[in-house]
């Protein structure tokens, strides 16, 4: 199970990363080219794909420990 922990830390950070760089990267309000801004699109959909995956895994590995150690975490 520590592995999915990693693996979770791992995806966490690469995400956090990615959102980094669309924030700073180039923008249409900064005058971004044609390519930029389609590099940007393209950052954006690895971003909800990478997210889901991350989203995935918590709800088949993380959530499920949490609610086996603490049965009120719903609550939460």
């Amino acid at each position: 199970m520590a592995g999915v922990f990693d693996v979770l830390i791992k995806d966490r950070a690469e995400v956090k990363r990615m959102l980094a760089d669309l924030e700073a990267g180039p923008t249409a309000a900064k005058n971004a080219s044609n390519d930029e801004l389609a590099q940007r699109q393209k950052g954006v959909g690895q971003l909800v794909i990478e997210e889901s995956k991350h989203e995935a895994i918590e709800e088949m590995y993380f959530w499920p420990a949490v609610r086996e150690k603490q049965p009120n975490c719903d609550q939460l």
